[in-house]
């Protein structure tokens, strides 16, 4: 039994090939603030609280990630 190859030229096309990167970067964006809120409210909250302060801050980081995704996508879209 052989292995597959990884990235051979031949498979180039195939669904596990490298995706070219976005002709518009702005449509990419929209979920950055995410996981950057996800961790600050992380961090933020083990400095306060430890552990049980991270998850809090965790996930008040993640609704406030998913409100300001939903803020900037309008934003982005608005200006067309």
């Amino acid at each position: 039994m052989t292995a597959p190859s990884l990235g051979a030229p031949e498979d180039a096309g195939s669904a596990g090939a490298h995706c070219p990167p976005p002709k518009d970067w702005r449509r990419s964006i929209g979920c950055l603030p995410i996981p950057l809120l996800f961790l600050a409210g992380f961090g933020l909250g083990w400095l306060i609280g430890g552990a049980t302060g991270a998850l809090w801050g965790a996930g008040i980081g993640l609704v406030l990630g998913l409100l300001a995704m939903g803020w900037l996508v309008r934003a982005i879209r608005g200006r067309r």
